[in-house]
């Protein structure tokens, strides 16, 4: 069975923006939040604006707010929404976040990423596999360190280097990193719906095996960069049916009944609340992974099951 990485970039923020996750040095102030750089000031041309952004309406009580799926690196927000939508999002009351990027702290990353006391992680790949993650990572992070760490987060340095593969270089800033510059630029309130340690938890929880088995299975099948692009294509489109395709695809080949579980439909319960809290309000304009999205334990039609108007934004 196929698996792939790319999934990830339509469930998880974390390791998905454009910042680095590499260990931290102590010379520079590797804490302190990435500057934000449009696509276009970093050389990269920006393609089109996506015709039918994955954006909805949802409405009860005659208040709105906009609920958008997002995949976290790959597509500058720019692209992803037309200025009617960036509009409403800079006069939106909050913006709501799966995580605040400036949360982010790479020293909290690195104290739960660590492997048990006297272990490593290498012994879960074939030989060529390990080497293969080891020299695609080299530039976050030397070997010996990256044996002590555990696969979640090797996941993360390996699909952040299928990303810069895939665009010759640093990727234009995720979503969610554009839509809190937003935030701040437009004097926006941003909320998060989670935090980045509830975010790593579940990610931590799921077995080492399964997800060192992932990154193999990717690597093994020389198919991770096609998969992204095919994901990302798929986005640009606007085609529902398509991108929705792609990811149950995705999801079907990649995911064990506990991956399922822990990074979709827990994740999904525990946000219920506090988005209907925020779309009760009115006036939120609120991100998350396309992937939270789609399907019977998606958030769409858990809204539409709560009594929500859901229809997609034009």
């Amino acid at each position: 069975m196929r698996r792939s990485l790319a999934l990830l970039l339509a469930l998880l923020g974390l390791g998905c923006s454009s910042r680095d996750l590499r260990p931290p040095t102590y010379d520079d102030d590797e804490g302190s939040s990435a500057p934000v750089v449009r696509a276009d000031e970093e050389g990269e041309a920006l393609p089109g604006v996506t015709e039918h952004p994955f954006v909805w309406k949802v409405s009860r009580y005659r208040r709105t707010s906009y609920l958008m799926g997002t995949v976290h690196v790959g597509v500058p927000l720019e692209v992803a929404l037309p200025e009617s939508l960036l509009a409403e999002a800079r006069a939106a009351r909050v913006i709501v976040l799966e995580i605040d990027p400036a949360q982010i702290d790479p020293q909290v990353l690195l104290a739960r990423a660590q492997m048990p006391e006297e272990t490593t992680q290498e012994s879960f790949y074939p030989l060529s596999v390990w080497h293969q993650i080891s020299n695609s990572v080299i530039d976050s992070i030397d070997e010996n360190r990256l044996k002590r760490m555990r696969p979640w987060f090797t996941m993360m340095l390996v699909l952040q280097s299928l990303v810069k593969e895939l665009h010759d270089g640093p990727a234009a800033p995720g979503m969610d990193m554009a839509l809190a510059q937003l935030s701040r630029e437009a004097g926006v309130s941003l909320a998060a719906l989670e935090t980045t340690e509830q975010q790593v938890d579940a990610l931590a929880s799921i077995d080492d095996a399964t997800i060192a088995q992932m990154i193999t299975q990717t690597l093994q099948g020389g198919e991770g960069l096609e998969d992204l692009q095919g994901l990302l294509e798929a986005y640009r489109s606007g085609d529902y049916d398509r991108v929705t395709g792609v990811l149950e695809e995705m999801q079907e080949a990649t995911e064990t009944p506990e991956f399922h579980e822990k990074l979709i439909v827990a994740r999904n319960r525990a946000w219920l609340e506090p988005l209907r809290g925020h779309i009760d309000e009115g006036n939120a304009f609120i991100a998350v992974g396309l992937g939270h999205l789609i399907g019977e334990d998606g958030l769409l039609e858990k809204l539409r099951e709560a009594g929500y108007i859901v229809e997609r934004a034009d």
